[in-house]
Parts: C-alpha cells; sequence; structure tokens
C-alpha cells in the first residue's frame, strides 16, 4: 500500500530531465453531450429545436462585499445587456444561491417553483468559488446544465472539464504542446504538506507563490521570500481542506489576457498591479491598458485551443523579462469590463456575436456519433 502523504506531483517544464507528468484522470462519464448538443433521457437522445434568447450568467455573489457587488453588477449590466440587444439577445444574472439542481428522467434546474431547464435555455456558469462548499455546488449547477440539451457558453473544449479549471491540468497540458509553462509542484494534504519542501530545488531558490488549484480572481494566493515563511504557508493551507499548488514567482510587469474566439485571436488586454502590488486582477486594484498580440504568441494561444477543441476561451500569460510565460486560462467571460472604450464594447460586442452562433449550432447541428 502507498502513502498517499509520502507522494508529491511535480510539473515542471518538459525541457528538465526531471519532468514528471501526472495521469490524466478519466471522465466521470462515458458520455459527454457537446455543449447544446442534446440529452440523454431513458436511454434516448433527445434534441429540442429552440434555444430560449436569454443568457443567463449564474454566479456566487457571497464571495464579495454587497457595496462592491452591487456597483459591478450594475456596471456589467450597462455593458452585456446592448451588446446582447445587437445579437438579438437578452441577458440576466442568476445568483447561485437561488438554484436547486436536481436530476430525475432529465436534468432540472430549480428556481423556485420554475425549472430552468424546462425549456432549452443559454448558460455562462462560474465555477470556482472561495467557499470550497460552494465550489462543489457550483460544479453540481455544471454537471446538470451539461448534461441537458441546453447550451452552455464556457463548455466549448472538447476534453475533460477539469481543464477548464485545475492549474494543474493546464501547466500538463501546456507542457505537452511545447508551450513555455511554470514548474509546478502539488502540496500534499494535512499533515503531509511539509513533504514538498524536499522538492523545492526544483523551483529555483525564491520567491514563491502558494495557489489554489482551482480559484480565481487572484484569491487566497500567496506570496514568500524565505523557506521559513513558507513553512508557515504551508501550516496555513493545510488548514484550508482546498489542494493547493507551489510555484515560483517571476518577476514581470503584467498579466496578459489574450481573448480567442473560434481559435481566432479576438483581442488582449495587459493588466498590471497595483503600485507595490502583487496581483494583476482587477479585483484586486489592478490596472488595464490593450496590447498588441505579437504572432509567436498568437500561435501558442491557437495550439492551446486547437488541442482543447475551445471556440472560446481567455489565455493569461505572464510578461517577464525574457519572455510570456503561460500562467492559466478561463472559459468564463473574461473580465473585459475594465477595458477603455471603445475596447471595452467591442470584447463585449464580439462575446454575444459568439454567443449567438452558438446558439445557431445547437439549434443545427451537424450529425454526429454519440456513443453511450
Amino acid at each position: 500500500m502507498v502513502d498517499l502523504g509520502e507522494i508529491t506531483v511535480t510539473l515542471p517544464d518538459r525541457r528538465f530531465p526531471w519532468f514528471t507528468s501526472t495521469r490524466r484522470r478519466e471522465g466521470r462519464r462515458g458520455f459527454r453531450a457537446a455543449s447544446g448538443a442534446g440529452n440523454r433521457c431513458g436511454g434516448n437522445f433527445v434534441l429540442r429545436a429552440s434555444v430560449r434568447r436569454t443568457v443567463s450568467f449564474v454566479h456566487h455573489p457571497d464571495d464579495f462585499p454587497d457595496a462592491w457587488l452591487h456597483g459591478k453588477e450594475q456596471k456589467l449590466l450597462d455593458l452585456y445587456v446592448p451588446a446582447a440587444e445587437k445579437s438579438g439577445l437578452c441577458f440576466e444574472f442568476v445568483p447561485a444561491r437561488e438554484l436547486v439542481p436536481s436530476v430525475g428522467r432529465r436534468p432540472h434546474l430549480y428556481r423556485g417553483e420554475r425549472d430552468l431547464l424546462e425549456d432549452r435555455g443559454c448558460f455562462l456558469l462560474e465555477q470556482t468559488s472561495a467557499d470550497p462548499q460552494a465550489a462543489q455546488f457550483l460544479g453540481a449547477i455544471y454537471e446538470v446544465v451539461a448534461a441537458s440539451d441546453s447550451v452552455l457558453v464556457n463548455r466549448t473544449t472538447k476534453d475533460l472539464e477539469f481543464l477548464e479549471r485545475d492549474k494543474l491540468a493546464i501547466a500538463d497540458r501546456a507542457g505537452a504542446l511545447g508551450v513555455p509553462h511554470l514548474p509546478t509542484l502539488i502540496v500534499p494534504p494535512g499533515k503531509h504538506a511539509q513533504r514538498v519542501l524536499a522538492h523545492l530545488p526544483l523551483l529555483g531558490g525564491g520567491p514563491w507563490l502558494l495557489k489554489p488549484r482551482e480559484m480565481s480572481m487572484g484569491r487566497a494566493v500567496l506570496k514568500f521570500s524565505t523557506e521559513e515563511e513558507l513553512r508557515s504557508g504551508l501550516d496555513l493551507v493545510a488548514q484550508s481542506g482546498s489542494s493547493y499548488l507551489l510555484q515560483p514567482y517571476l518577476a514581470n510587469e503584467g498579466d496578459l489576457r489574450v481573448y480567442l474566439i473560434d481559435g481566432v485571436v479576438s483581442g488582449a488586454q495587459l493588466r498590471r498591479p497595483a503600485v507595490g502590488g502583487l496581483l494583476a486582477n482587477t479585483s484586486r486594484g489592478g490596472h488595464v491598458t490593450t496590447f498588441d498580440v505579437p504572432a509567436e504568441l498568437g500561435e501558442w494561444c491557437r495550439r492551446i485551443t486547437d488541442s482543447l477543441g475551445a471556440r472560446y476561451l481567455c489565455v493569461d500569460w505572464l510578461v517577464t523579462g525574457t519572455g510570456f510565460v503561460l500562467n492559466e486560462w478561463c472559459t468564463t467571460l473574461g473580465g473585459f469590463s475594465f477595458l477603455p472604450s471603445p475596447q471595452r464594447e467591442e470584447r463585449a460586442d464580439a462575446l454575444f456575436a459568439f454567443i449567438a452562433r452558438e446558439i445557431e449550432r445547437a439549434e443545427h447541428p451537424v450529425r454526429q456519433a454519440v456513443t453511450a
């Protein structure tokens, strides 16, 4: 029997001989319908024709202060509603706390007495939260929508869904594609967390970053300059109930987010930390400027989207003194509301035009072989 506390998973750069890869998990079900493709009910493949033209963005507002959230939601509504209307769509926020996922003969998603999956809908879903229980609940919502015949806009990848948010899986895939990325160590659970220190030389002499494997917006990211500080940090994350990874901190001038729609670069924004800050996330005080994507970086981005089969993807890169290094990617809205005008409106228009095409694709699918 192998003691799990004695295993440390490493994902350094594949150029080095000590690289050790993780094995990818198998899907939790043998069948996964493509976004909006259909719904298996009672062993039959059922496909309804029309899709409701309201884009429902399911989010978890409890992660944010009420005062900040109200202003942010209104800003997004002012941006998204006109963009949606240009593509013949409507837009609404749906707080996840108001929903109850269910499965019976078919998937259900109840909001009060109403089943949002009674009609064929269109959804954008948040998938991460600072609260581990809330994150699992968001995952349940994702599962029932993905199993239905509704359009799940941020389920456009052909690969397994954990590749949309798991930083370990992202680093592994980047290495396989020959894309510059950060060497990575996974912190063992609980009282075994300190074991990762034996492998710290793989990440250089510091500083280092501790990050949750599946969280967003810069939440719970910690920087350490000495091994003594890192030991204390490991004691903290060992009690968190979340899986953490350890990566080297690379000095950089910001975080570049590249937007790709149908495999084509649709735009980019450079996010810089506030003076003296660590994180470039706008929710953490970072500020945003536009950016022209160089050809080599565009090729790396397309390599990623081709590998995932992703029709919509936001890819984040660290802008270092020696070039671009992949940080992570995501399939949610992409945080472009802080861009200056008119680039902000252009990104919103492009997003909702893409959503309209996804609905069209779902209503008129190409015949596919479906394997049970």
